[in-house]
């Protein structure tokens, strides 16, 4: 980039001391006109590169773009949390006090929810309670986060 402003600031200077010198009204006119010309080059040429492929040199120049990959798992973490936190506060709030912990697993390339494992507490429940219980908070899970019955699995801690 520092090149780039350096040859447009260098073709100015050029032109001007090349005007200045120059004695005849014609003369005069002609080294305007060409310096004109060379000037518009040099300020379209990163346009140029950039429809042509040559893009990051200029943009860029010796730096390189990457993601960094410890930021962007953090931030994916952050997502799993905050996810895991919404689904626990969800059954709590609709009376499933016996949920203990909420595990979910989101997908690698857009962090959207894939899975979700939830465990409860099976103090007092029991038998086709258990079984009417664990597919009531599947059926909740299902219905607010729009996934499929596979994905959402209950089990007894």
């Amino acid at each position: 980039m520092t090149e780039y402003a350096l040859s447009v600031f260098s073709m100015i200077i050029l032109s001007a001391l090349a005007e200045i010198m120059l004695s005849g009204v014609k003369t005069k006119k002609v080294a305007r006109f060409v310096f004109s010309l060379i000037i518009t080059v040099t300020l379209i040429t990163p346009v140029v590169k950039f429809f042509l492929g040559d893009a990051t040199q200029f943009a860029f120049g010796e730096y390189e773009l990457s993601i960094d990959h410890d930021f962007a798992s953090y931030v994916s973490s952050v997502a799993k949390k905050q996810i895991e936190n919404e689904i626990l506060s969800l059954l709590k709030n609709n009376g499933y006090v016996a949920v203990k912990e909420v595990s979910c697993t989101l997908t690698d390339s857009d962090d959207h929810l894939e899975k979700v494992e939830i465990i409860i507490e099976q103090d007092g429940i029991s038998g086709n309670d258990e079984h009417t219980y664990i597919l009531e908070i599947k059926s909740l899970i299902e219905t607010n986060y729009h996934l499929s019955k596979e994905s959402v699995t209950v089990s007894g801690g």
